[in-house]
């Protein structure tokens, strides 16, 4: 893998890797000529209040069906 430094132009390739009945997991492919970084996240969706996990909305769950 390549190093990246501040001014250089980059490319970012995001795709959703999977999800769950509270998460996504996002893959994200760093590169300019060549790959410089993978990058993983995971997102969990949570009650604000409670700072609980909870279930991911349908209209979110619907979107992510489709993709």
């Amino acid at each position: 893998m390549l190093p990246v430094h501040a001014g250089q132009e980059c490319h970012l390739d995001m795709k959703l890797a999977s999800f769950s009945n509270s998460s996504m997991t996002m893959q994200s492919v760093l590169r300019q000529k060549e790959v410089c970084c993978l990058i993983k996240t995971v997102h969990v969706f949570c009650d604000k209040k409670a700072q609980k996990k909870i279930a991911i909305p349908e209209n979110v769950l619907s979107s992510l069906r489709k993709v």
